[in-house]
């Protein structure tokens, strides 16, 4: 694997090292994070090639629906049978696989889909500060993929930005 959450040798013992402990207890990475590193690292080693140059970046876990956040242009590399082995492993109903970007436009394009995204806009506050705007075709409510109170939290999780989804068009 290219990237991982944790550093490679964490990876493949499972145990952590102080680097990566630090971060678990800061909560910038999560158990569950570290047992998919661990797997993925055992799958590409039994011969899933497609991983060697792949990104695994993050995973939010929300019970009905498991977001797999993945590197630019690697999501094809885990539809390739690697997402159906981890819901077996993991016992996961269903797993969308959204790349990571870090730019907002193409983040929350991704978050939405298969709901289309008009465009972001960027709000000037008077206060200073800036907040960003995500439209969405009006009639696409039923297509998002989770609420938009989660989808709103994931991208101020991911990005440090605070985004409103508005329906538009």
């Amino acid at each position: 694997m290219k990237k991982l959450p944790v550093c490679a040798v964490c990876a493949s013992t499972g145990f952590l090292c102080i680097n990566c402990s630090d971060k678990m207890e800061s909560g910038e990475i999560s158990e569950f994070e570290v047992e998919i590193s661990k797997e993925l690292v055992r799958m590409e080693e039994e011969g899933h090639t497609e991983l060697k140059d792949a990104s695994f970046v993050k995973v939010i876990d929300f019970g009905k629906i498991v977001l797999f956040f993945v590197g630019q242009g690697d999501r094809p590399k885990f539809l390739k049978g690697v997402v159906q082995a981890i819901q077996e492993i993991f016992d996961i109903d269903r797993i969308q696989v959204i790349e990571f970007s870090t730019n907002i436009n193409r983040l929350v394009e991704n978050l939405v889909y298969p709901a289309k995204l008009l465009g972001v806009n960027q709000i000037y506050l008077p206060m200073g500060t800036v907040e960003y705007k995500a439209r969405v075709t009006k009639g696409d409510e039923e297509n998002l993929p989770l609420h938009i109170e989660d989808l709103e939290e994931i991208i101020e999780e991911l990005t440090g930005k605070t985004t409103k989804i508005v329906f538009d068009g």
